[in-house]
């Protein structure tokens, strides 16, 4: 029940916040709200799927890796950076080098499967904690980021823990429901959608240089 009632409030918090005005006061309520469901949702997911033994718990893991770094970007300053950063920079490649060892496991078994999964799932994911490895160097190296491209990190981050829980939620929730209409999943990609039309608005239009408010939530980060 925790689980799902942190996954549906989830779902609610975090399409308002995609709706509000980015950097207003219902855009930081509804961001703070997604966070705790969030991390509601993915910390009782893991613990589920260390119950009952199945790998998916590495993606709940990474879902509370993305949800964090991205609550860490709207609250960091411009231009500032915290010994958070390199902890997450390293939490992100553990589960990168987890999943790519999955993903050779499950193509060397007679089955092709590990722990009832293929390969292509552990390297999809694999791939995308080195993308995010990348950018954590990125702000490492430069000792912060500021502006458009603080945004641009909170933003991709929030979105695809969002589809992450969306797609589990229509896989697996509705499993039976998908398998009669497939095309149901076509929902899953809304949060995706939203990432790639706000990423374009925020790095190749003027609209954060023309007065957009900072992204801020209103708890310290450390």
């Amino acid at each position: 029940m925790v689980h799902v009632v942190g996954g549906s409030i989830g779902f609610l918090t975090g399409a308002a916040a995609l709706y509000f005005e980015k950097g207003s006061f219902p855009h930081r309520l509804a961001g703070n709200a997604f966070l705790m469901s969030m991390l509601t949702m993915a910390v009782s997911a893991a613990y589920l799927a260390v119950l009952i033994n199945d790998v998916t718990v590495f993606g709940a893991i990474f879902t509370i890796y993305l949800v964090a770094t991205a609550w860490v970007a709207a609250k960091r300053k411009d231009g500032a950076i915290g010994t958070f950063e390199t902890w997450a920079l390293l939490f992100a490649l553990a589960v990168a080098a987890i999943e790519f060892v999955c993903g050779v496991q499950a193509q060397a078994s007679p089955t092709g499967r590990f722990w009832n999964y293929p390969p292509g799932p552990y390297y999809v994911l694999a791939t995308i904690a080195m993308i995010a490895v990348g950018f954590d160097l990125k702000v490492i190296a430069r000792g912060g980021i500021s502006g458009a491209a603080r945004v641009a990190r909170h933003l991709w981050r929030m979105c695809f823990a969002l589809f992450i829980a969306t797609l589990s939620f229509l896989g697996q929730g509705l499993r039976t429901v998908v398998i009669a209409h497939p095309y149901i999943l076509l929902l899953a990609l809304a949060p995706l959608i939203a990432m790639i039309v706000w990423l374009i608005r925020v790095r190749l239009t003027k609209w954060y240089t023309l007065g957009a408010p900072p992204i801020r939530v209103t708890a310290s980060a450390k």
